[in-house]
């Protein structure tokens, strides 16, 4: 192999009175173990008197080319193209080599070069292992890389693994390489712990010696898991105070230590620390709460910081948003009230410090949409069918002779109803009053009526009238149904 190169192209270096041209070559020279080498690499060829002048420190050689050739080179008289010149020297390491390409015919220097002769050594079976950075690894598997003479004929890695970093197993053999570049792709087969390395080259049946303490070393463990945060991050309308839950998990049944923190108040503190949670079994679920998370529409920051001893791993940061304060008037039944004062009451948060009751108040006429007391037909109404009639006789009829009539539960053809749709969407009415007497003859108890009120899409319910329950046979009863927009949709045909 070569360890020394020089190279050069020379014109025409002749004396002042020399009849022949100087030859041009492109002469490469080398020096090897024991020997030096000269390749001629183009221009011209050049005759085989050709002398070599040679001085390694102290000593001189003085030759010619053709003692260099092989026979078969200098059949033909001169040195080629391709042709190489060798010259045996013996050890010439370390030493001062000054060599002179000299053209017999023209008496000129073709070549000159200087350098120091190296000797190629043979291989040794020395290696050596590159530092594992970091320390601690936390993906599998991993390079590991050694430094080493590629021409080794192999190198081996070995390892010994420990659980705690203190009892070590035997070392063991991981794999063979057989080439460069020397690497391993180690795949922590004992799992999580430490492990320690060393490599073995192997050089013409020579084995490198065991080294006294390993070349390299790391710690291999999984990083604890967090996830499931609750509430979600970014959530919004969280209650405040809420309980705040994260599951956490560590693959190698490492005992846990999480600690919880917030910036409620303005910089990052640990408001809860949960210690030895143990995963052998599984994922754990853990819970905690924050009495600073207490004010209504506010954004809240918060995340976990999970440990095994070894690792620690945080989770990313986490925001919710508390809901808003919201309170409300329970609904006041019956609509229309006739006596004072009234009692309201609202629904909220228990938390609150107070609650304030606002009020605005309408002066409205009602604008009579229908009248009808049937005295003179079905009027505004048509009947449903065979079990709905115009009543004459009198003595059931709130006032006059006439009254609607419905019977036997028969569904429409038991009912009465607005023949003509109503529009209640245009005139930007918000509330209907139903205003009606009644009186039940002949009904058993549990049996009902119902008013039904239609918002231009379906038939809606809004009063049921039980037997037994809101009235009895034989009496006149007033009634008023408050139906209002809030409640319900006020189309452009209405009927009731």
């Amino acid at each position: 192999m070569a360890v020394s190169l020089f190279s050069a192209t020379y014109m025409l270096v002749s004396t002042l009175f020399s009849p022949h041209p100087t030859p041009s070559a492109n002469i490469i020279f080398r020096v090897e173990e024991n020997s030096i080498t000269l390749n001629h690499c183009g221009g011209k060829a050049l005759r085989t008197d050709t002398k070599l002048l040679i001085t390694i420190d102290d000593t001189c050689l003085n030759m010619t080319i053709a003692e260099g050739l092989d026979s078969e080179s200098k059949k033909d008289g001169v040195w080629n193209m391709g042709e190489r010149v060798t010259i045996p020297t013996g050890d010439i390491s370390g030493k001062q080599i000054t060599i002179n390409v000299v053209d017999t015919g023209s008496n000129s220097i073709l070549m000159t070069g200087k350098l120091p002769g190296e000797k190629v050594s043979t291989p040794q079976p020395t290696t050596t292992l590159y530092t594992i950075t970091p320390y601690i690894q936390t993906y599998s598997p991993i390079a590991i890389v050694a430094d080493a003479d590629d021409r080794l004929d192999n190198i081996t890695l070995w390892y010994r693994y420990s659980p705690d970093n203190s009892s070590w197993s035997e070392n063991s053999t991981f794999d063979t390489d057989t080439s460069p570049p020397w690497s391993w792709s180690f795949t922590f087969p004992n799992g999580a712990g430490y492990y320690q390395f060393y490599t073995i080259g192997m050089y013409n049946g020579e084995a490198e010696e065991k080294p006294s303490k390993a070349d390299a070393a790391c710690c291999y463990n999984n990083p604890p898991e967090i996830s499931n945060p609750i509430p979600a991050d970014s959530s919004t309308d969280i209650p405040t105070n809420p309980i705040l839950t994260v599951t956490v998990y560590d693959a190698d049944d490492d005992t846990l230590t999480v600690t919880w923190y917030s910036n409620s108040s303005g910089s990052w503190v640990v408001f809860a620390v949960d210690d030895f949670v143990d995963t052998s079994n599984g994922p754990v679920t853990l819970q905690q709460t924050n009495s600073n998370f207490s004010n209504y529409s506010r954004t809240y920051n918060w995340y976990v910081s999970v440990t095994d001893g070894v690792i620690t791993n945080n989770s990313p940061y986490y925001r919710f948003t508390t809901q808003a304060i919201n309170t409300w008037v329970d609904t006041i039944e019956p609509y229309e009230v006739t006596s004072s004062p009234l009692i309201i009451t609202a629904t909220g948060p228990g938390d609150l410090g107070n609650v304030t009751l606002w009020y605005r108040h309408l002066n409205r006429s009602w604008i009579t949409l229908t009248y009808d007391d049937f005295e003179s037909g079905w009027g505004n109404y048509t009947d449903g069918g065979r079990d709905c009639y115009l009543y004459t006789g009198g003595s059931y009829a709130y006032q006059g002779n006439n009254a609607a009539a419905v019977q036997d539960n028969s569904g429409y053809r038991s009912s009465f109803y607005h023949t003509e749709g109503i529009d209640v969407d245009t005139p930007g009415y918000t509330s209907i009053k139903i205003d009606f007497w009644f009186r039940a003859e002949g009904m058993e108890p549990g049996e009902d009526f119902k008013v039904k009120y239609y918002d231009g899409y379906n038939w809606y319910t809004v009063a049921d009238y039980d037997c037994g329950d809101e009235f009895v046979n034989g009496i006149f009863y007033h009634e008023i149904i408050w139906i209002n927009e809030t409640d319900h949709n006020f189309p452009t045909d209405m009927k009731i």
